[in-house]
């Protein structure tokens, strides 16, 4: 299959972006260059197996799902499987019924790329403290 590299380093960016990740940041978590970044977020480079690997892991989607997005139309790609904590998904579902909207996708990928010291939040209670929390402090 044909890469479309403009369409490609679009996706790419608006993960990155949508997620408020800068670009060092985000080249440091997932392990490639920032100039190569910078190459396939503008469409000037064709990424190989282990990039595409790499980047699928940081945004947490899967390869398929960054790869899908060169056929069809526009569409969200798909998360990995063990990014979402059964905890965070029961969260998920209650907030959405709660709001009666959906949990925006920037701030569900940001919860569930959320760990300290290695660990990641256990239960519903956990989850909606933390998003509270952000929140608020982040409400401008």
């Amino acid at each position: 299959m044909a890469v479309n590299l403009k369409r490609f380093g679009h996706l790419l960016r608006e993960l990155r972006v949508s997620s408020g990740e800068k670009m060092m940041p985000f080249a440091v978590r997932s392990g490639i260059p920032r100039s190569n970044l910078y190459k396939l977020e503008a469409g000037e480079a064709n990424p190989g197996a282990l990039t595409l690997r790499r980047l699928a892991k940081a945004h947490g989607v899967t390869v398929a799902s960054l790869l899908e997005e060169q056929e069809g139309p526009s569409r969200p790609p798909q998360k990995a499987p063990d990014r979402t904590p059964a905890s965070l998904a029961g969260f998920i579902e209650e907030w959405e019924s709660e709001h009666r909207s959906r949990l925006p996708r920037d701030v569900v990928r940001s919860l569930a790329g959320l760990q300290f010291h290695g660990k990641r939040p256990r239960t519903r209670e956990d989850w909606r403290v933390i998003h509270a929390f952000l929140a608020r402090m982040l409400k401008g």
